[in-house]
């Protein structure tokens, strides 16, 4: 099961490249939660140094797709909430409230949507 909590950062996977031996080690790519391939880098020496340059492309794009769909899930939760407050809100009959609720699911469906086209 892979580890996508915390948010990454672009700066702190190219130190990881730089520091292990300019993405040999592979520890760029175990920060990236991609375990496979950075044990595959690790004992291939970065796939002889040539997916070591590839990565250097690619990191900007993991970073900003993990970090999307941790982005994505937040928005999600968010979403489940605010219907479960406006079901509420619509028993107690409390309209003016639950058009408010209404305004903001649609407000977070528009940003899920546009989340889910990047990612």
């Amino acid at each position: 099961m892979e580890e996508k909590k915390a948010i990454k950062s672009k700066q702190t996977a190219y130190c990881y490249w730089a520091f292990g031996l300019f993405g040999c080690l592979g520890l760029h790519r175990l920060y990236m939660c991609k375990r496979k391939t950075g044990y595959l880098w690790l004992f291939s020496l970065g796939c002889i140094g040539i997916g070591s340059l590839i990565d250097l492309l690619l990191i900007p794009k993991w970073v900003n797709r993990h970090n999307a769909i941790i982005e994505l899930g937040k928005l999600k939760s968010d979403l489940n909430k605010l219907q479960q407050l406006k079901q509420i809100v619509v028993n107690a009959k409390n309209f003016e409230s639950a058009a408010w609720y209404r305004d903001k699911e649609k407000l977070l469906q528009e940003k899920i949507e546009l989340l889910q086209s990047k990612t």
